[in-house]
C-alpha cells in the first residue's frame, strides 16, 4: 500500500513537471514570436524613415510608407502561412512609419503656430 501511494505521488509530481515544462515552452515560443514581430515591423519602419531621409518619399502620388503599408496589409490578408505573416508585419511597420510622419507634421505645424502667436 505504501509503495502504491509513493508511486502515485511520484506520478503526480512527474505529470505536474511535464505541464510546467510545456507551459514554459509555449511561453518561450510566444515570446520569441513577439520579439520577431516587433523586430520585423520595427526594421521596416526604420527602412521607411531611411528612404524618406534619402529623398524617396512617394510612389507616384502616394506616400511611400503609406503605399507599402497598405500593400503589405492587403497581402497579409490574402497570402497564407508565413508569407502572409511577414507581409502583414511589413505592412504594419510601414503604416506605423506613415503615421509617425503624419504626427511629426502635425507637431511641427502646432509648434509653428505657437511660435507665431508668441511674436
Amino acid at each position: 500500500m505504501a509503495d502504491s501511494a509513493a508511486v502515485e505521488r511520484w506520478k503526480n509530481k512527474a505529470m505536474a513537471e511535464q505541464r510546467r515544462n510545456r507551459t514554459l515552452r509555449e511561453v518561450a515560443g510566444q515570446t520569441g514570436e513577439t520579439f520577431a514581430m516587433a523586430a520585423e515591423s520595427g526594421i521596416t519602419a526604420a527602412t521607411m524613415g531611411y528612404m524618406q531621409g534619402k529623398g524617396m518619399k512617394h510612389l507616384g502620388p502616394v506616400p511611400l510608407d503609406l503605399g507599402v503599408g497598405v500593400a503589405g496589409l492587403l497581402a497579409g490578408v490574402y497570402l497564407d502561412g508565413a508569407l502572409g505573416t511577414h507581409a502583414e508585419r511589413i505592412g504594419i511597420g510601414s503604416f506605423n512609419a506613415y503615421l509617425t510622419s503624419v504626427g511629426q507634421g502635425m507637431g511641427a505645424a502646432a509648434k509653428a503656430k505657437e511660435d507665431a502667436a508668441k511674436k
